[in-house]
């Protein structure tokens, strides 16, 4: 049987991050994003030196070049959104 192939946004911290280290750890292939590769090179590297890919990819990126990232993975056997972001405030300034 195959590798299996994870497919995680945002993996910058957190959830997304712990999952992609243990799918690693698994012997699973990883395919993770984040925004900015450079503002984490920790992270990029932690990842990495496990075996696993990360790329560049905001969320708010137009379809096309979302599709194109996306297929530019191959086949994706688990795919995980975890990318996001909270906008704190008073319900009534928030649009």
């Amino acid at each position: 049987m195959s590798q299996p192939v994870w497919f995680i946004t945002g993996v910058s911290n957190g959830f997304g991050l712990i999952l992609t280290l243990r799918a690693l750890k698994a012997g699973h292939k990883v395919v993770g994003t984040l925004r900015n590769k450079s503002s984490r090179t920790d992270v990029v590297r932690q990842i990495e030196s496990a075996g696993g890919q990360v790329i560049e990819m905001d969320m708010t990126e137009s379809q096309e070049s979302i599709q194109q990232k996306v297929k530019s993975v191959g086949r994706i056997d688990y795919l995980i959104n975890n990318a996001g972001y909270a906008i704190f405030g008073c319900l009534e300034q928030l649009r």
